[in-house]
């Protein structure tokens, strides 16, 4: 018997999801359906044993896909309830000045869509639509058809969606967040509703939500894409923002005071920490490098300007492929989510390690091919400091939060 699952979704952050006039943003259906399958594949990693044939066969056979996959078996639908605000390119994110300039933490996550200097700060140089905004995703499936386990499978996905993904452009760095409020199963005759899943309401709530993701279990290898498996993990934070976007930026304010090296020793007005000395060094100085900086842990590429220098130039960290081949970049194994329970915004920082690029690839550093960090662990160690300072407990000495946070929760799934 088919039946109707019915997912009510809010957008909290600004999105960036184009559609085919670059002046305008929307609610795209297949954009929603490459976000839900991403999420599919991250939790298909424990479930199927890191089998990447099985796999690939049930997800183009629920989603559908070409050969004998043939026609997806989940009929979707999205219908917008409220479309947010739109913001073409040029119009400012914030209108007051001076929230303008007390962003510079959202400016620096939003890097490349939003301005985050000069005359123009706070200018989207892409349309967005900004909250508030809420739509639907209708999805006809037959349970007989894709079976019990598949069925709550889906159902996972939608959760995942909703408690630590979201749509658009940099949804990795909070931007689209996306959460589910809803999510019904109902028979075809309307007779029947069944609410399997209501939106937490406490960070308690949240924490038991997304540990719930996960009951799976794996093999401790590092999954060969982004997925679920033994070393993922998950950090929420809060503080006393009022709203989303304010505690976006304080998490992009967290990020700089990390990562950057500053300029004339400051970063945000606070002297510079220079935990990566050893990156700025080998970017600035060093002509024929052996070796990649710490932080491509992030992901890939990156620029470097040093404006201290006598050219200014701007040096570049970039993957490549097996034979020299063009990898356009290695995405963020951090994914950070803005929700909201109740009126409070709380934010999710999801950790998935993965292979960081495919066997026999390298790392272009000032265009020098260098090897990759064979030990996994230790390349990937300051994403994991990362996050264990906004705990306040990291192991690498002075690495303590700037920004003041009034609860911490950590989420680490059991694995057999």
């Amino acid at each position: 018997m088919p039946v109707v699952l019915r997912a009510a979704y809010s957008c909290v952050t600004p999105l960036f999801c184009g559609g085919a006039d670059p002046k305008r943003s929307e609610l795209r259906l297949s954009s929603f359906k490459g976000v839900l399958r991403y999420w599919w594949r991250a939790l298909a990693w424990s479930k199927f044993h890191g089998d990447l044939r099985r796999i690939e066969k049930e997800e183009a056979n629920l989603f559908g896909g070409a050969g004998s996959a043939g026609q997806s078996k989940v009929a979707m639908r999205l219908v917008v309830e409220e479309p947010g605000r739109l913001l073409r390119p040029g119009d400012r994110l914030a209108e007051s000045a001076d929230t303008r300039r007390d962003l510079r933490g959202v400016y620096y996550l939003g890097y490349g869509l939003v301005q985050g200097y000069g005359r123009n700060m706070g200018c989207v140089t892409r349309a967005a639509l900004v909250p508030p905004i809420r739509f639907v995703v209708e999805m006809l499936v037959s349970r007989d058809k894709v079976g019990a386990s598949t069925f709550q499978l889906l159902i996972d996905a939608l959760k995942a969606v909703g408690l630590v993904g979201g749509m658009g452009a940099r949804s990795r760095r909070g931007f689209g967040s996306l959460v589910l409020t809803q999510l019904t199963v109902q028979d075809l005759s309307g007779i029947s509703c069944e609410v399997v899943w209501k939106a937490p309401q406490s960070v308690t709530e949240l924490r038991e939500a997304i540990s719930g993701l996960h009951t799976n279990r794996a093999s401790p290898e590092m999954p060969v894409y982004t997925a679920f498996s033994a070393g993922s993990r998950a950090v929420i934070v809060r503080n006393d923002s009022k709203n989303a976007l304010s505690l976006l930026n304080h998490l992009g304010e967290e990020m700089m005071y990390y990562r950057s090296w500053g300029r004339n020793g400051l970063v945000l007005g606070e002297p510079s920490e220079r935990r990566f000395r050893e990156d700025h060094d080998l970017m600035l100085l060093s002509d024929r490098p052996t070796t990649h900086p710490r932080r491509v842990a992030f992901g890939l590429p990156h620029n470097y300007f040093f404006s201290s220098s006598k050219d200014s130039r701007t040096r570049s960290v970039r993957p490549i492929g097996p034979r020299g081949k063009e990898l356009d970049r290695r995405a963020s194994p951090l994914f950070i989510h803005i929700h909201m329970c109740g009126d409070d915004p709380v934010a999710v920082l999801t950790f998935l390690p993965a292979q960081f690029l495919p066997p026999g690839s390298a790392i272009l550093v000032n265009g020098v091919s260098v090897p990759i960090e064979e030990d996994e662990k230790r390349l990937y160690e300051p994403v994991e400091e990362f996050l264990n300072r906004l705990l306040g407990r990291s192991s690498w000495p002075d690495n303590k939060s700037k920004v003041r946070w009034t609860q911490t929760e950590e989420v680490r799934w059991a694995w057999a």
